[in-house]
């Protein structure tokens, strides 16, 4: 519900003057300041300090650069104020964000400002709103008693994440009473803007993006009768438009990993409220990371890396390596092979584990067979994964309470010599064949996904995907 606050006049009257220091100085200006029908964040109730200009253009002697203070209930001004007459107009506007304090150059002209990243607690969301009163002209006469109105408008966005964590959660005991996100960021918005004070205006400054740290708002547990639960944060945030797919929601739930990201533009307009709904259906883990390195629950109790060792994203193609080396080469050859002669591979000669650290290892040949179970996995062609122009297979698993958790596994080829073959697959398993001259590895291409451990020599240059317990 919109509200007007009006704080109490009796405790912004000045100092009281008496006939001889009206005569002199003028008649004494006391200040109201409210908040209109908007609301980002801050009230007039929580408003603690900010700043007036007022111009009188008549005289320079009633001009004032003032900073309200408010201590026990009251307000305190630097210096007294006063009217030149009863005929007398002023020029005024007033700003307060975060206890900036404010110059009559930055009245003037503008100034750069950004809003906080953490603003985790009801103070710091506070300190990240914006209370703005454009340049107003008012006559003594025109007042109340000499009483000038200071009606502070929003200069900033509220921003409502809203969670929904759905019946899965419910079932499976989370969130029954108390919230279970334990962090939320927001990226991929400006925080930068910058403030003209004596028109109220806005603009907000590109390429300022910043992870911001919500507050949480309220919690709504589930129940028998609702089992969803609904967890709200907020944050305060420059007018702006974000286009789609900019905007990421980052969470965690117990030892899960979320993301969440805009579909179509977020239109953030000046003094309003807007809510993302964020709907959550899978339980944790879900994905999280080891050694900075994001995995996958796919089931069997394994933790899957979502991308090749060397790569940045799952559609990168990363390194290829000799079974049993740990760096990559121009050329793989049985003449420059310096991999193990162990028949098994150790931590030292393994790639994932030299390279990422433990407990990230190349897979055994059982842990990638598993995937061409078609009773706990579903495995996909893709030709075009999400328009990246990378072919690959999608692995899917049905295994509960990880249903629907995916890796993917690009064609990032191999190398025989100095030959590179593109267009497929091979991925180093860490068991051998019988032949101690073949490891195991599993071969992917447009036809088919299958174990192999007979057709590669443990020189050729093959990718590999690690895996974690």
């Amino acid at each position: 519900m919109k509200r007007l606050l009006i704080l109490s006049l009796t405790c912004l009257v000045l100092a009281s003057c008496s006939k001889e220091q009206t005569a002199r100085e003028g008649i004494p200006m006391r200040v109201d300041p409210s908040l209109d029908g908007t609301k980002a964040s801050i009230t007039t109730e929580t408003l603690q300090e900010f700043w007036l200009n007022v111009v009188c253009p008549a005289d320079d002697k009633y001009s004032y650069l003032a900073e309200f203070h408010k201590e026990n209930d009251k307000w305190d001004v630097a210096s007294r104020m006063f009217w030149k007459d009863e005929n007398a107009s002023v020029d005024y506007c007033a700003a307060s964000f975060g206890g900036h304090a404010f110059t009559k150059e930055e009245f003037a002209g503008s100034v750069d400002l950004a809003v906080p990243a953490d603003q985790s607690s009801q103070e710091k969301l506070n300190s990240a709103d914006l209370l703005t009163l454009k340049k107003t002209t008012v006559s003594y006469k025109d007042t109340k008693e000499g009483i000038l109105p200071v009606k502070f408008s929003h200069g900033m966005t509220k921003v409502s994440i809203s969670f929904t964590l759905t019946d899965v959660f419910y079932n499976a005991g989370w969130g029954l009473t108390l919230d279970p996100i334990t962090s939320v960021k927001l990226k991929g918005a400006n925080l930068g803007f910058s403030f003209q004070p004596e028109t109220g205006t806005v603009t907000v400054k590109e390429n300022s993006t910043a992870d911001v740290t919500p507050m949480p708002f309220s919690y709504k547990p589930s129940s028998a009768k609702s089992k969803n639960a609904i967890a709200v944060y907020e944050a305060i945030l420059p007018a702006q438009t974000i286009k789609n797919g900019s905007l990421e929601i980052e969470f965690r739930i117990g030892s899960g990993d979320y993301y969440w990201k805009n579909i179509g533009d977020v239109v953030l307009e000046a003094g309003k409220n807007h809510t993302l709904y964020v709907i959550t259906a899978k339980i944790p883990p879900y994905q999280s990371y080891i050694r900075d390195h994001r995995y996958v629950e796919m089931g069997h109790g394994l933790k899957w890396a979502t991308c090749n060792v060397g790569a940045e994203n799952d559609y990168d193609n990363g390194i290829l390596v000799a079974w049993g080396e740990t760096t990559s080469k121009n050329n793989y050859s049985s003449s420059n092979y310096t991999g193990t002669a162990q028949d098994a591979l150790l931590p030292a000669d393994d790639v994932a584990t030299v390279n990422w650290g433990a407990p990230w290892r190349t897979p055994t040949k059982e842990e990638l067979n598993l995937f061409l179970n078609p009773d706990e996995y579903t495995c996909t062609y893709v030709s075009d994964y999400n328009n990246t122009g990378t072919g690959g297979w999608t692995i899917t698993t049905k295994i509960s309470p990880y249903e629907g958790n995916t890796i993917f596994l690009p064609f990032a080829g191999y190398q025989i010599d100095a030959n590179r073959f593109d267009g497929q697959g091979s991925y180093w398993a860490s068991s051998l064949n019988d032949n101690p001259a073949n490891p195991y590895c599993l071969v992917i291409n447009p036809e088919t996904i299958q174990l192999d451990g007979a057709g590669y020599s443990r020189w050729y240059g093959l990718t590999v995907r690690p895996v974690a317990n």
